[in-house]
């Protein structure tokens, strides 16, 4: 359909004075009505560039009213303040004040947009791959099966993916438009769905009743059987911007709302307090860790965190951390490894800021029982258990800050003598990580008995999972972070929990390394047909199943997602 088609439809429709729910249909039908050919392209771009020398913008938007009279003007006069809106296909269907030159004028500037732009239309996906017993990849059709390669989430086509969090068995997703999914295994209610049922489909974790209801999302994090969402008041200022646009001088104006407030929702087991709700299951040691009061099937709020804009959420076994735009850390649950790094031994069942050490940073991560994170000198701090060498302290926690093994308990005293010295001495307070001094490292991942770095150059390092016979033999200077080989420009990188490390380049070649590598063992590479053209952004990884975030283009989205819906409704 050409523009002047469409003008010409928009004038008759006028001139019939049809209803408003007609009138809307046949909008809904111009505005999905796109560009098909390059001749058309051409023929919009030359019209465009005439429109724009005639300086006729306006009368091309509200030639239909001009047309019939003084009649139809008071319904449909165009505005030129009205160049800066944007209408989706969500307002034709609830705003009842649409007028047909603002469709024209939204129509305008989406092609004119598409005309413009050098760079190829994409968006972000995701491709799951590995195992799919408890539907953790989300791939219907494959509930207790084996995706042997990347395979896109197709019911997940017409969103924007923009992160993706892999905990042991299940997944959890967040759209550009802060829409949270999560699918996969269920029975701590990690899904944060209402209930204990598996899901091998995303799922909205939106629903009516769901304290998420109408909440814009931010951030996402899983772990073995938890997960967590932090949320911004978008929603409310789009309700407020679009009550601004709606709003008729003269009308009195709407009345004020509570103004919605940042907000750190988690669900799941409440195993030793890593809720940071102040409830934990240990109060009750002969409870069924199946029952109620052993999990969270629904998301429930932090207190401590209300109204902090938290940037990095990351959840380890039995504990927590929270990072806001100021560069405090908040930490929560287990503390029997001082992986709360607050200096000491004792669990805490609600956030509490880190203080005493250094109190800004830059990215956090929690493993198993230790916690890794980057601070404003971009350099490594980390503390936690050091039992497998994962905090890469060769002489223990004594040089580091804090108390050091002075608050260790008799017991762990016991352990890290009869392992062979202090090396893999527990480390309750941030202490420098001095193998990666001034390595420009740019995120940290921490496993469950080892780590992982990635550096600003795109180059990885590990630490080595070792035991008292192992550092007998090399000597203490085995505790350190080993450069993973060869020297590849990596976008991403991650420590799963089978110990092994998982990264993933530019070119959407998946790198694999086992944990006792050392500096002369090259990673095992595979290629995956279906990453190769596409720019890959992050991976995650569960026990036996893995993520990768990459862009897929506009038009390939719709052709896979019109595939999918023939394929549901033929199984139908």
């Amino acid at each position: 359909m050409s523009f002047s088609d469409l003008r010409m439809n928009v004038s008759r429709l006028l001139a019939q004075r049809p209803t408003m729910a007609a009138l809307k249909a046949q909008a809904r039908e111009m505005l999905s009505d796109m560009v098909k050919t390059p001749s058309e392209e051409d023929g919009f771009k030359a019209m465009l560039s005439a429109a724009d020398a005639e300086g006729t913008e306006e009368k091309l938007s509200g030639a239909g009213g001009a047309e019939d009279g003084d009649k139809n003007t008071s319904s449909f006069n165009s505005s030129s303040a009205l160049a800066g809106r944007t209408i989706s296909l969500e307002s034709l269907q609830s705003d009842s004040t649409l007028k047909v030159d603002e469709l024209l004028a939204h129509r305008r500037r989406m092609l004119e947009q598409r005309l413009r732009s050098k760079e190829p239309e994409a968006e972000g996906g995701v491709y799951m791959q590995g195992s799919s017993e408890f539907g953790q990849t989300g791939c219907v059709g494959q509930p207790h099966g084996f995706l042997p390669s990347f395979t896109v989430l197709t019911s997940l086509l017409r969103e924007t993916i923009v992160q993706v969090a892999c905990g042991w068995e299940h997944t959890v997703v967040r759209t550009d438009t802060g829409h949270a999914y999560s699918f996969g295994k269920n029975t701590r209610g990690q899904l944060g769905l209402g209930d204990l049922r598996d899901r091998d489909q995303p799922y909205s974790m939106h629903f009516r009743g769901s304290p998420l209801f109408k909440r814009f999302v931010s951030f996402v994090a899983a772990s073995q059987h938890n997960s967590a969402v932090a949320t911004r008041p978008g929603a409310a200022e789009a309700k407020q911007s679009a009550a601004r646009e709606r709003y008729v001088p003269g009308t009195p104006l709407p009345p004020p709302e509570e103004p919605e407030k940042a907000e750190v929702f988690t669900m799941g087991s409440l195993r030793s307090g890593c809720l940071g709700n102040g409830i934990s299951a240990d109060s009750q040691p002969d409870a069924d860790p199946l029952s109620a009061h052993c999990c969270h099937s629904t998301p429930g709020t932090i207190p401590e965190l209300r109204g902090r804009a938290i940037v990095r959420l990351s959840l380890g076994a039995c504990h927590g951390a929270a990072l806001d735009t100021a560069g405090r850390l908040w930490s929560w649950g287990r503390n029997d490894s001082g992986q709360l790094g607050n200096g000491d031994y004792a669990p805490l069942w609600r956030p509490t800021l880190l203080k005493g050490y250094g109190e800004f940073w830059a990215e956090v991560s929690c493993g198993e029982e230790h916690t890794l994170a980057i601070g404003f000198d971009n350099n490594v701090y980390a503390w936690g258990s050091n039992r497998n060498g994962q905090l890469s302290f060769p002489s223990g926690s004594a040089a580091g800050g804090g108390n050091g093994s002075a608050g260790a308990t008799e017991a762990q005293q016991a352990t890290a003598t009869a392992s062979g010295g202090e090396w893999n001495a527990p480390c309750p307070a941030p202490k420098l990580v001095t193998s990666l001094f001034r390595k420009g490292v740019t995120r940290v991942r921490a496993g469950r008995h080892h780590s992982v770095c990635l550096t600003e150059d795109g180059d990885a390092w590990t630490t080595r999972i070792l035991d008292g016979a192992a550092v007998k033999q090399s000597g203490v200077q085995a505790v350190r972070f080993y450069k993973l080989q060869p020297s590849l420009s990596l976008v991403d990188v991650v420590a799963t929990p089978l110990d092994t490390n998982l990264a993933v380049d530019a070119q959407g070649v998946l790198h694999r390394w086992e944990h006792n590598v050392l500096e002369s063992d090259e990673a095992s590479s595979t290629r995956d047909n279906a990453l190769e053209t596409r720019r890959v952004a992050q991976i995650d990884a569960g026990l036996e199943h893995v993520a990768v975030l990459a862009s897929i283009t506009r038009r390939w989205r719709k052709e896979a997602s019109d595939n999918h819906k023939q394929q549901r409704l033929a199984g139908e």
